[in-house]
């Protein structure tokens, strides 16, 4: 659906489902933060002792959703204040 909404996003090459994480497409994005599902704690375990910056959410319905989204604001505007300059 994502794709739909913002056709750009076919240009990126994607890291892998909320199932299944492709470490090598996503290591190559160089990405900023890694948010993946929670339900993976063997993936955090990988992705984090190789330099990727990590914090999970544990989704199961919208309130999860808009309460992941809260959390996942402050990080995000620290990020661009100390990092986007």
């Amino acid at each position: 659906m994502a794709k739909r909404v913002a056709p750009y996003l076919k240009q990126i090459p994607s890291p892998g489902t909320g199932f299944v994480l492709n470490v090598e497409s996503l290591m190559a994005l160089k990405p900023d933060l890694v948010v993946p599902w929670d339900r993976k704690p063997d993936q955090v375990g990988f992705l984090w002792p190789r330099g990727l910056s990590v914090v999970t959410l544990y989704l199961e319905g919208l309130a999860d959703l808009l309460s992941g989204t809260r959390e996942l604001l402050p990080i995000c505007a620290y990020c661009s204040l100390h990092f986007y300059r």
